[in-house]
């Protein structure tokens, strides 16, 4: 403990012989363990950056979860498409103070960036050599021309590939082959889609 602070005036004295009382506001310095466990608590106020964060601001929450309101409500009702609102969701939340660039950067991974691009192209490699013709039609031999039995396999097949490489990867890959598929099949592909999703 550092200082004590009463009736917005600092205590002076000995602090080892100071009684504390209700609504007193301590000065203390924490080791890292401490600040990890508290730093998210609103009844610590972090006033040195740890790590290279800040504390949270709290009072922004309902700010930021009204920004990600706006976003579902937007692209659920197709006032935009859901690139354009999360784009203005990530706009919105910059220029109202919720998030800094400086964070913002930090959140970007540009290993999953890169895996999520690369993926996308070997999706479309698979789809325009034919290779994922190939591979749906040993799916759809596999499954016996079950509708059923294709679903259970796609969540199989795509649970497997996340444990080799990411989930992004597992469901780019997979998915031109579950779209052939169910159009072999003549069925809606959408719940192949969720299927996916859901493995990955």
């Amino acid at each position: 403990m550092l200082a004590v602070c009463r009736g917005g005036e600092r205590v002076v004295g000995n602090l080892g012989q100071v009684r504390l009382q209700a609504a007193d506001v301590l000065q203390l310095e924490a080791r890292p363990p401490f600040v990890e466990r508290h730093r998210q608590s609103r009844d610590f106020l972090l006033i040195s950056q740890v790590n290279g964060a800040a504390r949270p601001a709290h009072e922004k929450a309902w700010l930021a979860w009204s920004i990600l309101a706006g976003v579902v409500v937007l692209a659920s009702l197709g006032v935009m498409s859901m690139m354009n609102a999360a784009m203005l969701g990530a706009a919105l939340t910059l220029l109202t103070g919720c998030c800094s660039v400086g964070a913002a950067k930090r959140g970007l991974d540009t290993q999953v960036l890169l895996t999520i691009a690369a993926s996308f192209g070997l999706g479309a490699a698979l789809e325009t050599s034919g290779a994922a013709g190939v591979l749906a039609g040993n799916v759809l031999a596999l499954a016996g021309g079950n509708p059923w039995a294709l679903l259970v396999a796609t969540y199989i097949v795509v649970a497997l590939l996340t444990a080799l490489v990411t989930n992004n990867a597992a469901a780019v890959v997979t998915f031109p082959i579950v779209m052939t598929s169910a159009k072999s099949l003549g069925v809606n592909p959408m719940p192949f889609v969720v299927v996916v999703m859901f493995a990955a």
